[in-house]
């Protein structure tokens, strides 16, 4: 019903990948540039799409897949220049209601620790950094689908904003299954290209249900099987002596209709899709993976989980996607992760 939820349990320590968090605003929206927002404080329900409202225009199935709700959330970056040893973080908590309002009640009490930063703050002082020590063109590649797509044209977007583009551009190697990053990809695509950095996320195709004809056939992937998949993958980039290779998180996907069904025909449901993050961040943790990283982006993608418009995708121009890159790109070029 309207007030349906979805907790996701984690089984990490918060205070590891906290960098930031959204914070709710009555002067302006950045969610999507409308700045008429209502300054009353709404509780934040979960947003869904129930089965019968695919391509409806009812007041009970626009209630329910609006994203209205979000539009008054600003994301903040935690300073990283300040003393992280001094913040004061509670550690107790395993199991997360994805709604914004308890991550804001539960940031909001440390603030008086730390320094906040706007996005806009945060891309200035990026850029800066960026320009101060770019010697030569960086290339930086994502391997991936859709979401990797949309990611490249969002730092495209960042690059040609912020007047970046003659030094750094991001590419889209698209792959859809784990198992075809192989050597004659690599070869043929990272090496080839030259990539400075690769950033790979590669998980949604693995858990859906696909109508496409030509993997129709193939059922979601199971979760040692996918652990298999991407082990293979990671093998095949160290055996090729690849460098500068980070894993992102795959983000999680919104209630849409077809997750909604049951049985379910998609089975991209955020519990799935954390159980495949936490497979990749466990690969990345053994030895002999120890040079590639996982780029956690849960703390900025994680609160707005049932944001994205078409239940799917992050439009590249958002908030999101524009916290995402910049954090992605601190961390790749400055190791800031």
């Amino acid at each position: 019903h309207g007030n349906a939820s979805i907790h996701v349990v984690h089984n990490h320590p918060l205070d590891k990948r906290r960098k930031g968090y959204w914070k709710w605003g009555n002067s302006r929206s950045s969610f999507d540039g409308n700045p008429n927002v209502d300054a009353t404080i709404m509780p934040l329900f979960t947003r869904y799409q129930p089965v019968e409202c695919r391509d409806v225009d009812s007041n009970f199935c626009n209630d329910r897949v609006s994203t209205e709700r979000f539009r008054p959330y600003e994301f903040y970056f935690l300073d990283n220049n300040d003393d992280d040893d001094g913040i004061m973080i509670p550690n107790n908590h395993t199991q997360q209601q994805r709604q914004m309002q308890q991550y804001h009640h539960h940031y909001h009490q440390e603030r008086q620790y730390q320094t906040l930063l706007s996005t806009n703050d945060k891309e200035l002082r990026v850029m800066q950094k960026l320009r101060s020590t770019t010697k030569e063109k960086i290339k930086l590649c994502f391997v991936g689908a859709s979401h990797s797509r949309k990611m490249t044209q969002a730092f495209n977007k960042l690059f040609v904003d912020s007047r970046t583009a003659d030094i750094i551009e991001a590419y889209l190697l698209d792959v859809k299954f784990p198992r075809s990053v192989d050597a004659d990809f690599i070869r043929g695509n990272i090496l080839h290209w030259s990539c400075t950095k690769t950033i790979i996320a590669i998980g949604q195709w693995a858990a859906s249900a696909s109508k496409n004809e030509k993997y129709s056939h193939i059922p979601p992937i199971s979760f040692p099987d996918f652990r298999e998949e991407y082990r293979n993958m990671m093998k095949a980039l160290n055996d090729l002596n690849v460098s500068g290779v980070h894993l992102r998180s795959i983000h999680l996907n919104p209630l849409g209709d077809l997750r909604f069904k049951c049985p379910a025909e998609d089975y991209r449901h955020p519990s799935v899709l954390e159980v495949y993050n936490e497979i990749i961040r466990n690969l990345t943790e053994l030895e002999e993976f120890k040079n590639i990283s996982f780029i956690d982006t849960d703390f900025i993608i994680g609160p707005m989980w049932d944001s994205s418009p078409d239940f799917c995708h992050f439009p590249p121009e958002g908030e999101i996607a524009r916290a995402e890159a910049l954090h992605i790109l601190e961390t790749v070029l400055f190791g800031s992760s």
